[in-house]
């Protein structure tokens, strides 16, 4: 068997993927970690501990650093995701290793004694034996888990000192996206009196992403795309007025 060997200077054809997947690496700590590929190699390579170090991870489409937030361990009990047709169950069964012995309540199996072996001393035995029943894990009881809600914070920009309604955060807790569409309108209307919430002259306002968001499906989509991208099950918006154009034209 001849031993592997690697033929140097590489062929043509591999010597170019081999340069096509140093420039791919070379793109990818370039935009997901915004790390300047011209840079000198000993300025990359601190640029590069404080990105896995720091606890920040840099996001080249926002140009912000925001903080890494560990994933949230999954458990035995039932994890709601934020979207609330997405649930995933973990279930996890333990079965010690222990001796094990057959024994035969009513009868043991049929046995015959096959043809015994003319150069050896002992002979075979064919038994039937029913297989053993399969182990089927217990069904997880989904009782006394509670809900999960997520809280939304909500704040006017810019804040007016002179309002009745207060001057900090409103936080609304909902434990998912259909009740969050039945009910949001309704909690904007009561938190929000001076001058009372209107679609017609007030939207909303998400500061990382400069995005303006004028109806409840957009503040869904705001949200599901800011719990998916965040890892948290957290977020804030701003509730600014509209250009007098956009007012004109609702």
């Amino acid at each position: 068997m001849a031993e592997p060997h690697i033929t140097w200077p590489l062929p043509d054809g591999e010597q170019a993927q081999l340069t096509d997947l140093g420039l791919e690496f070379s793109n990818f700590l370039d935009t997901e970690f915004g790390i300047n590929m011209s840079l000198p190699p000993e300025e990359r390579y601190k640029l590069a501990l404080l990105s896995t170090n720091s606890g920040d991870i840099f996001d080249p489409l926002t140009e912000f650093t925001m903080p890494l937030i560990p994933p949230m361990p999954l458990s035995l009990s039932s994890t709601t995701f934020p979207h609330p047709q997405l649930q995933v169950y973990e279930t996890q069964t333990r079965i010690p290793f222990q001796p094990v012995s057959i024994t035969f309540p009513e009868a043991p199996p049929t046995c015959s004694s096959g043809p015994e072996s003319e150069d050896s001393s002992f002979n075979t035995t064919v038994c039937d034996v029913s297989p053993p029943p399969r182990v089927q894990p217990p069904q997880q009881s989904t009782e006394g888990t509670g809900s999960v809600n997520y809280p939304l914070l909500v704040s006017r920009r810019p804040v007016n000192s002179a309002s009745t309604e207060g001057r900090g955060y409103k936080r609304y807790k909902f434990g998912g996206f259909e009740e969050f569409r039945e009910n949001f309108e309704a909690w904007l209307a009561s938190e929000f009196v001076d001058p009372i919430f209107d679609w017609t002259t007030m939207e909303f306002y998400n500061d990382h992403r400069g995005a303006r968001l004028t109806d409840v499906e957009e503040v869904i989509d705001d949200l599901e795309g800011s719990f998916t991208h965040y890892r948290s099950t957290k977020a804030s918006l701003y509730l600014v007025m509209k250009d007098k154009g956009k007012q004109r034209a609702a």
